[in-house]
This record gives C-alpha cells, structure tokens and sequence, in this order.
C-alpha cells in the first residue's frame, strides 16, 4: 500500500497521510477515495508525510490538489513534511510549493494548524 492514513491523537479534525515509494496511475485511485471519505466525514486537516515518497505522478498531484480544495472549501488546508529532493523538484516544477506549506517535521505541521503546544 503505497500510503497509511491516521488520525492525530487529540486532533479529531486533523490526520497524517504518509506516503511511500510512488504515486502514480495504478494506485492514485485508491489514494482519492480514501482521502474523499476522509474530508466528507468532515476531518479537513491533511498532514502529508512524504519522508519515504519517491515519485509522484501528475494523477497523484491531481488527487492532493482536489483534497486540498475541498478541504479548503472546509476551513481546512494541507501541508507537506520533509519531502526528498524528487519530490521536492517535482512540487517546485509544478508549483505546488507555492500553494502548500512544506515544513521539516510533522510536530511544525501539527502546530502550523493548531497552534504551539
């Protein structure tokens, strides 16, 4: 499974999405459907963990960017964590960098929409 969604304890509105090896065509789909089930219970707040992601297609970006909508569309938002240097050139090339938060930890991710603990 190339992604694992949790919840942040004591966050019921806020999850983590760690994302492993590739995002591509073949398993972009099931990425979607987990991340629409997971904004329409109305949980807006997606943290990306993209440490071990090594690719991510166009399908992929499209799926993020549909949540991101949505989940804006919520009062909710997404942020990035400690992408590799790929991924990294993949969200600059496309601008992604632009549209999302990309922090170094999940705990400046947590406090980016919480607040500092």
């Amino acid at each position: 499974m190339p992604h694992n969604l949790r919840l942040v304890e004591g966050h019921k509105s806020l999850a983590v999405c760690e994302l492993v090896g590739r995002i591509d065509a073949l398993n972009s789909s099931a990425l979607k459907k987990e991340l629409a089930a997971f904004v329409d219970q109305n949980k807006p707040r997606l943290i990306i963990q993209a440490q071990e992601l090594e690719f991510i297609a166009a399908c992929g970006l499209n799926v993020l960017l549909d949540f991101a909508q949505k989940a804006r569309s919520r009062k909710g938002g997404m942020k990035f964590v400690a992408p590799n240097s790929n991924v990294q050139r993949i969200l600059d090339l496309v601008m992604f960098s632009h549209l999302f938060d990309v922090l170094d930890s999940e705990q400046a991710a947590i406090a980016a929409f919480t607040g500092p603990a």
